[in-house]
């Protein structure tokens, strides 16, 4: 009898120590602020909250017209910046489902009163980054910047409020320093409000931490001479940086300054290089330029079929270049580039006329009509 009564009160111990630590278990409700390519996110708490590393994760959202749905996979605490209110989970197993920027994350907690002081040496602190919309972007984003594609559309240049950019960019770099798009949208509004120096400051912390836009910004005063000394091989070297990390704006100057023989001898073929590589990104001003040096022969052997397909592209877009070329212009192309062009016109349906070359109304009509389809 006192071998079973013993034996109960140790069954009842282990399920009293359960019970209790389950009541000590409290769910901690977050958000996925980044996510990595690998399956690893990024959440945001509330200042103050309670997280260790090895508490258990599981991320759901709310699809419409279906409900909450949670993802299988689960994942665990790896890292806790209670600096940042930030945390970072990395899944266990192969992830069953993605998750997405704005997800809620649920996080199972014991609510230890101490963060754990010694997280996965494996593991690198996130950079403080918000992939999320906010103010900054919508008031002095470029349309350009490929960082904002997703974000936000962009402002044009002409339309930014620098002081309302500078107020709203300065309280974004405060909370997430290390957002690249920032340092571009502030270089941005200092250009505008004639504030080289900080221009300049902005642009070089911008370019350090990613962002291609920045770079060419930092290019464009090496190359205007503002606050720093005139530099044009530095400005191109910077204009090529920008371009390689797939910035359009480094694209064009880059192409252009190696046209023209700024800070280099003139050469056409690395100009047709880099507006080639803008064109493969759909940038207009591009089409137009392969135009002329196919048209030309500079750069790349003479082909009048395709100087007339880059320069009909352009056109479609309703890139001012292209525009004033063909409608302007046309005279100026050679004569077997407006022959192609002409047929072209008159496949899409949108010329009768003879193909003859001539820039004539009817020509300029179908040019016109090419734009509106």
């Amino acid at each position: 009898m006192i071998r079973i009564y013993a034996r109960f009160v140790a069954a009842l111990a282990v399920v009293v120590s359960m019970f209790a630590g389950a009541l000590m278990a409290a769910e901690v409700t977050s958000k996925v602020v980044a996510v990595k390519p690998d399956g690893e996110v990024q959440l945001r708490v509330q200042p103050g909250t309670s997280v260790a590393t090895g508490d258990e994760v599981r991320i759901e959202a709310e699809v419409p017209g279906v409900g909450m749905l949670a993802i299988q996979t689960r994942w665990q605490v790896v890292l806790v910046d209670p600096g940042q209110s930030l945390v970072v989970a990395r899944p266990q197993g192969e992830v069953t489902g993605t998750p997405q920027v704005g997800y809620n994350a649920i996080i199972m907690t014991s609510q230890s009163s101490e963060i754990d002081a010694q997280p996965d040496p494996d593991v690198t602190p996130y950079e403080r980054i918000t992939y999320e919309t906010q103010p900054c972007d919508i008031a002095g984003g470029s349309p350009n910047d490929p960082d904002l594609a997703g974000i936000a559309p962009g402002v044009e240049y002409s339309d930014i409020n620098a002081d309302t950019v500078i107020r709203e960019c300065l309280a974004a770099v405060e909370s997430w320093p290390d957002t690249p798009r920032f340092y571009a949208n502030l270089t941005r509004s200092y250009f505008k409000a004639g504030r080289m120096e900080d221009a300049y400051r902005t642009a070089v912390t911008g370019m350090e931490k990613g962002s291609a836009q920045s770079t060419a910004y930092l290019a464009m005063l090496y190359m205007k001479g503002d606050y720093v000394q005139p530099d044009l091989r530095r400005a191109l070297g910077l204009f090529e940086q920008s371009a390689e990390a797939g910035n359009p704006g480094g694209m064009i100057f880059a192409a252009g300054m190696h046209f023209h023989g700024q800070g280099v001898e003139p050469n056409p073929s690395a100009a047709a290089y880099y507006y080639q590589m803008a064109a493969d990104i759909g940038v207009g001003d591009a089409y137009t330029n392969l135009g002329y040096l196919y048209d030309s022969g500079q750069g790349v052997p003479r082909n009048p079929e395709e100087s007339a397909r880059f320069l009909m592209m352009a056109l479609a877009m309703d890139n001012d270049m292209a525009r004033k070329t063909l409608l302007e212009e046309f005279g100026t192309l050679t004569f077997e580039t407006r022959i192609a062009i002409q047929m072209i016109l008159s496949n899409e349906g949108n010329y009768s006329g003879m193909i003859d070359g001539a820039n004539d109304p009817a020509t300029y009509r179908a040019l016109l009509m090419h734009i509106m389809n």
